[in-house]
């Protein structure tokens, strides 16, 4: 088990909630893949504080890293953007229901 001092467990704590809030995950601090694990996720957020977090703890535990290596991947810019609205019949309105038209 890596060894983390007490601010480094503090820093884990924090993400730790904020992970499983965002993502449903429980991140365990005996893994050997913690750290690796965490730096994923923050990667995946969306939100800035669990970047923000996640930076100082990777940072803390001696890894060269930048707030621009958690940035979300982007969209392709090439690809074609996908209409947001739903197709209608006959200009009659369309009921959606978690994102499925639904009769």
């Amino acid at each position: 088990m890596p060894m983390y001092t007490k601010e480094m467990l503090d820093l884990m704590a924090v993400i730790r909630r904020r992970i499983k809030a965002e993502f449903d995950i429980v991140i365990r601090f005996s893994s050997e893949d913690t750290l690796d694990v965490i730096q994923d996720l923050a990667k995946r957020s969306a939100d800035s504080t669990t970047k923000q977090k996640a930076l100082q703890l990777l940072q803390m535990s001696g890894k060269v890293i930048e707030l621009e290596d958690l940035a979300r991947p982007t969209r392709n810019p090439l690809s074609a953007p996908h209409s947001s609205t739903p197709p209608t019949q006959n200009n009659r309105s369309v009921r959606i229901y978690r994102g499925q038209v639904v009769a």
